[in-house]
């Protein structure tokens, strides 16, 4: 017999919850490596939860965007996708995996990464970036016609936007052979 206070054997979501708050908190006050922590061990504790899937995305993000840890976002978006390729936070952990290989200056990957996310995402309100940081990554390879035809898709679709300033400035190296 379990003792009294004893925790119990199944935790119900939510205590996952309550970590999943706890970790947000610390990320608004700007705690980042204490949210890093809280969500590491969220995922320790119940790894097949879609509440620990869900935040692997989270903690991917946080790593990438916060902490400069590239290689540990990517993980964990690796992670997300090869339990749940079509979750409802796929399109986040695609492009993290994109935003993650250019980051580590990865080109190849880069491009390939941007190729999924296109082919499951092509609509997305963050495709134009997705094109610009492929034609980077195809430009920094040599690959200069691919590099155009990208930075061309930006500027022809989402003309005006931030995107296209950077797939111009793009463009225009490709045209001065690099």
């Amino acid at each position: 017999l379990p003792q009294a206070g004893a925790e119990p054997a199944v935790v119900d979501d939510a205590d996952a919850d309550t970590l999943t708050r706890t970790a947000q908190a610390h990320q608004r006050a700007g705690e980042f490596e204490q949210a890093c922590e809280i969500y590491l061990e969220l995922i320790a504790r119940w790894p097949d939860s879609v509440t620990a899937r869900n935040n692997q995305v989270s903690l991917g993000q946080l790593q990438l965007d916060r902490l400069d840890r590239a290689e540990d976002a990517l993980q964990q978006f690796d992670a997300y996708l090869a339990a749940d390729p079509g979750g409802v936070l796929s399109e986040d952990a695609r492009i993290g995996r994109v935003r993650a290989m250019d980051r580590m200056a990865r080109p190849g990957d880069v491009e390939e990464a941007a190729d999924a996310f296109l082919q499951y995402h092509p609509h997305s309100g963050v495709a134009a970036e997705v094109h610009r940081l492929r034609g980077d990554a195809r430009r920094s390879q040599g690959n200069l016609l691919g590099a155009a035809d990208d930075y061309q898709e930006v500027l022809e679709r989402w003309p005006g936007s931030p995107q296209a300033t950077l797939a111009s400035q793009g463009l225009t190296a490709c045209h001065e052979g690099g």
